[in-house]
Parts: C-alpha cells; sequence; structure tokens
C-alpha cells in the first residue's frame, strides 16, 4: 500500500516591503504572515525602580549619597520628560555605541512609554517607599539605551537635570 501526494501547494515568504503594490498582492494568508512578523519584533522592556516621590524642591535638600536610588525624586518631573521619547529619533547620545558590531544606525522607533505605581511598602503604609515600573515598547532597542534612559530620567526625577534634556540629547544638530 503507498501513499500518494495529489496536492502540495509550496508558499515562499515574501521579505517584508513598504511598497503599496507588493502589499495589495498579497493574499490573506500572507498579509495575516506578514503582520505576525512585524509584530513579533515588537520589544517592551521594563525597569524597575523605587523611589519616594517628592517634589522638585524636596529634591534640592535630599541627602546625595552615590548611586543610592532611596532618594525622593519628583515623578511628576519624570513623567514630563517621557511624551519626548515617543516616536522615531536619533537615540546616539542615549546608548553606548556598537560600531564593532556593525551598528551605524541609531534611529529607533519608541511606541510607548509608561511610569506606573507597582506598589506601596506593604510593611509601612506611612513610608511613602513606592516601586514603580518603566515600561518601553519600541520596535527594537540599542545597545545599553534602556539604561541611558532610565540613568538620564533619574536625574530629572532627583533634579539634577530638567526635563528638556531628553529633547536636547535627542537634537542630534546640536548635540552630535
Amino acid at each position: 500500500m503507498t501513499d500518494s501526494i495529489t496536492n502540495v501547494t509550496v508558499k515562499k515568504k515574501r521579505k517584508f516591503t513598504n511598497d503599496k503594490n507588493e502589499l495589495l498582492k498579497m493574499d490573506k494568508e500572507e498579509l495575516a504572515d506578514l503582520l505576525i512578523r512585524m509584530e513579533s519584533h515588537n520589544q517592551h522592556l521594563k525597569n524597575i525602580i523605587a523611589k519616594l516621590d517628592a517634589s522638585p524642591e524636596d529634591c534640592e535638600t535630599a541627602p546625595k549619597r552615590k548611586f543610592d536610588f532611596t532618594n525622593w525624586v519628583s515623578l511628576s518631573a519624570m513623567n514630563k520628560a517621557l511624551p519626548d521619547l515617543v516616536g522615531s529619533h536619533d537615540f546616539r547620545n542615549l546608548c553606548k555605541m556598537d560600531i564593532g558590531n556593525g551598528v551605524v544606525k541609531f534611529v529607533r522607533t519608541i511606541i510607548d512609554v509608561k511610569l506606573t505605581k507597582l506598589f506601596s511598602d506593604p510593611f509601612n503604609k506611612s513610608s511613602g517607599y513606592d516601586m514603580y515600573t518603566l515600561t518601553i515598547s519600541s520596535e527594537g532597542f540599542l545597545w545599553h539605551q534602556i539604561r541611558c534612559i532610565m540613568a538620564v530620567l533619574i536625574l530629572i526625577g532627583e533634579g539634577k537635570e530638567s526635563p528638556s534634556i531628553i529633547k536636547e540629547l535627542l537634537d542630534t544638530e546640536k548635540h552630535p
């Protein structure tokens, strides 16, 4: 007894294209496959920070210790800077350049950035010590991009930088 295959369909995967005519030629299955492949390239990263919420004035008078991330921060100042990260930007000033591995393009698209409260100190409700998560959704990240963004956001929160520093660093004409 032999089995026979009568109908075999082999479809070649198309490369991603921005060309409207190529997209119009695709059938539903090819479009669905393309959307799945595109969606799989979107990434979400979360950084968790533990801070005490404070006004910018309180940040000036808070005790300063190197690498102590438990000082007071202004979450409102950090939130003012977040919208400047959204969109397609040249992030060369907010990453560690990895040109040795062939990375020569530093434009990345950040889809969404959120700073949300994760939880409060369960053992001491009146401490004001809360944990927050910074969630960044992007189509791709550069080497140390999130670390650099977090470092700048913490400086903004501590009152050492203004929220406008993000716009300044993303302006590669002004700061190449």
